[in-house]
């Protein structure tokens, strides 16, 4: 199964992201003791019903239990070496349980029963077991306990907008209020007009926020949701209907709908840095160390800088490498993030202004399927150090004129054939023009460290630019600590 996803617009200030994806099938499990006797390990006071039909499906025997509250000699009394099929079912509490019925009073069989009338709102359990033959020894069901029902948790996260919820009114609107259960093969009949089930959170006034879990069932299988109300800082949001198709839910499983709020694509000014938000986060307008101030449609060329180190080693015009280059640079990988990976933590070497920290490789991958590339300039197939025109640009999805710009300015340290096998100190610049290096804060092995490639070249034979997507996160480059690359900054926020 997978994930279900939708973008969606609130108003000009905001628009989110939902994300339906299972999270497990759970059970529970029981056993039956040496007497036949039905004992479980479920959480003590749930009631459950044990059903018992013959090898030709005629009802034998049913009662009910409660877990932990059973008498010793309260037993099922049945035949040793007979075959019998095992029917239990539970609503996950030691509310009363919806009795076993039979479409024919005169003929009671495993084909004929139904559990009517199931509440939604409970947890209701099914177990099924046939040809279990009993000997006189030990016998044992090994009772699992199925959820039959949907069980949806709603999560709604607007950290990125850092306004809290103060109150959140939302809905499920293809909700059926009763359900029949089909003994035969545990298949569900929804029952009852379909309606609205409000969604309780029993925290708000924070900005990640989550439901309780409830138990739904649809006719189609499939379930509207809707935010009725939602209030966001100082500010009432209504009427957002995330998915514009219903998605799906299968019974049985557990769902977590996840609802990301984010401000809407722009330019911004933090920290008295230039900066482009994107997908709720803020990356500096042009690369760290800029020689030249950048206008309204390029980033200029940044300075370049060795792996883990705060002072850079050449500026973006490049005149050679100052007194700060390392031949052997041997940062600790931790240099320009004490944290992880999903949590950086900005360190004293990380030489982006206050308010700024070293992306990480997730954080570009964040990037990425937030925008649409394309190359713009010479992007040549061939480096040219005096090409300052050539840049991989990223556009908005959601707002198109909103457009960051990355140089391909090159790294110094490449080796002449430009493959990494080995740290190489040959201190010129290399691919200007051709490829964009940027650091990220993310480590790898063997004295290396990630770095993001963004490259262009022109196609051979044609006259139009041809651009090769930034590397899958499953693909990135690496590179070796020596080498010189560009950095691109992003906001230090959580």
């Amino acid at each position: 199964m997978k994930e279900q996803t939708a973008s969606f617009k609130i108003d000009e200030e905001y628009y989110g992201h939902a994300v339906l994806k299972p999270v497990f099938s759970s059970t529970e499990k029981g056993e039956q003791d040496k007497k036949n006797h039905i004992i479980g390990n479920f959480n003590k006071t749930i009631k459950y019903k044990v059903a018992v039909f013959d090898k030709l499906g005629n009802l034998v025997h049913e009662k009910d239990g409660i877990a932990g509250e059973d008498a010793k000699n309260d037993y099922l009394m049945l035949e040793t070496g007979e075959t019998y099929s095992f029917v239990v079912y539970a609503v996950g509490s030691a509310a009363s349980l919806p009795d076993l019925t039979f479409t024919s009073s005169a003929n009671k069989t495993i084909n004929t029963a139904e559990v009517r009338d199931v509440n939604v709102e409970d947890d209701f359990m099914f177990f099924r077991k046939d040809g279990v033959n009993l000997s006189e020894s030990s016998n044992s069901l090994n009772i699992e306990l199925k959820h039959l029902l949907s069980a949806l948790t709603v999560v709604v996260d607007t950290r990125r907008t850092k306004e809290k919820i103060s109150g959140l009114m939302s809905t499920f609107n293809t909700f059926t209020s009763m359900a029949t259960i089909h003994v035969k093969d545990g298949s569900i009949l929804p029952s009852g007009n379909t309606s609205k089930s409000s969604v309780t959170f029993p925290k708000v006034d924070n900005t990640l926020i989550t439901s309780k879990p409830m138990f739904i069932t649809t006719k189609a299988n499939k379930v509207a949701y809707t935010i009725n109300k939602i209030v966001l800082g100082s500010s009432t949001k209504t009427n957002i209907v995330p998915f514009s198709k219903n998605p799906e839910i299968l019974p049985g499983f557990k769902y977590e709908l996840k609802l990301t709020i984010f401000p809407k694509d722009k330019y911004v000014i933090i920290f008295n840095e230039q900066g482009v938000m994107i997908n709720g986060r803020t990356w500096m307008y042009e690369n760290l160390g800029h020689a030249v101030s950048g206008n309204s449609d390029l980033a200029s060329l940044g300075c370049y800088y060795q792996w883990g180190r705060l002072n850079p080693v050449a500026d973006g015009i490049f005149t050679g490498v100052n007194g700060n280059w390392l031949e052997n640079n041997r940062q600790t990988n931790a240099a320009w993030n004490s944290g992880t990976e999903e949590r950086p933590k900005k360190t004293k070497n990380d030489p982006c202004p206050k308010g700024f920290r070293i992306p990480t490789a997730q954080e570009y991958m964040e990037l990425f399927a937030s925008t649409i590339e394309r190359n713009k300039g010479t992007c040549r197939n061939a480096d040219d150090i005096n090409d300052f025109n050539s840049y991989r640009v990223f556009t908005s999805k959601i707002s198109s004129p909103i457009e960051l710009f990355f140089p391909l300015q090159g790294s110094i340290g490449y080796p002449d054939a430009q493959v990494i096998k080995k740290d190489n100190n040959d201190k010129k610049v290399k691919a200007r023009g051709v490829v964009g290096d940027y650091w990220t804060s993310t480590t790898s092995v063997n004295n290396k460290n990630e770095t993001i490639l963004f490259t262009a070249h022109m196609e051979s034979g044609k006259n139009e630019i041809k651009g090769l997507s930034a590397w899958s996160f499953n693909d990135r480059m690496v590179s070796p600590k020596n080498i010189a690359h560009a950095i691109r900054c992003i906001d230090d926020t959580p």
